[in-house]
């Protein structure tokens, strides 16, 4: 079953949007952070973090970075609660964009400025496995 279960998450993270991976990611943190196990914690915050554009220098892109070595740190520290509430606030917020993205137009990828493709090839779950 285990087995079928990854099967399936795989199949989902190939044919969703960058967006919708980025929430998969917070999902597999969330839920890490719930069984207490720091290892698959930290895995899915590298991921989102090797998923932030350094390149766009952005101030989003800088505090990102920021909140994904606070979680790290928090998580080393055994602040399972702590970093649970936080990845939670923030993939509430993603979650918000994508539904915002889905409102517009289906060839739209901006929301406020801020672009999201596919280009990018993001594959949380080829990395988290």
């Amino acid at each position: 079953m285990k087995h079928q279960a990854r099967v399936y998450q795989t199949n989902m993270a190939m044919g969703a949007s960058t967006l919708e991976q980025v929430i998969s990611t917070y999902n597999v943190a969330i839920a890490a952070c719930r069984n207490k196990n720091s290892i698959r914690v930290c895995d899915a915050l590298c991921v989102l973090l090797k998923g932030v554009r350094h390149k766009s220098n952005t101030e989003i892109a800088k505090q990102l970075c920021l909140f994904y070595r606070d979680c790290e740190v928090l998580i080393v520290q055994q602040h399972f609660d702590e970093v649970e509430s936080m990845l939670l606030t923030v993939r509430e917020t993603w979650c918000n964009v994508n539904l915002e993205l889905k409102k517009q137009s289906p060839k739209s990828n901006i929301v406020n400025g801020i672009r999201f493709d596919n280009s990018d090839k993001y594959q949380p779950f080829s990395v988290l496995g």
